[in-house]
């Protein structure tokens, strides 16, 4: 059990049980949705998790403008035949964030690893 000082924030909380939701009803809906569905989905994902990193003030300028891009692809009109090049420059862009923290970050480097690595 987690002591209170290691407990989240209830906006937090609730926000990540929310993007639960959203990805499991995803998942369900992706069953029987058009196959053009899938991208947008995981974008519109993507963009929950670098908005609740804004919002806990844990983001960082080069990771907004990541945001941001991805709000206007699910804004504007849909137009599917750039989506692969479009997912492998913000795949690229947040990559370079993972290997090169912004100053400051550089203490935390070690956790930028996946299920417990850490970081070199």
């Amino acid at each position: 059990m987690k002591s209170s000082d290691d407990a989240l924030p209830p906006p937090v909380r609730e926000d990540l049980v929310l993007l639960t939701g959203y990805l499991l009803s995803s998942a369900r809906g992706l069953l029987d949705e058009p196959e053009s569905y899938g991208p947008m989905r995981c974008l519109g994902a993507a963009g929950r998790v670098l908005e609740l990193l804004e919002d806990m003030r844990e983001s960082e300028p080069r990771l907004v403008a990541v945001r941001a891009q991805i709000e206007d692809v699910l804004t504007g009109p849909q137009n599917h035949q750039h989506t692969a090049g479009f997912l492998d420059e913000l795949c690229e862009r947040v990559a370079v964030v993972v290997k090169q923290p912004a100053q400051g970050e550089a203490g935390e480097q070690g956790k930028t690893g996946t299920r417990g690595e850490t970081g070199g």
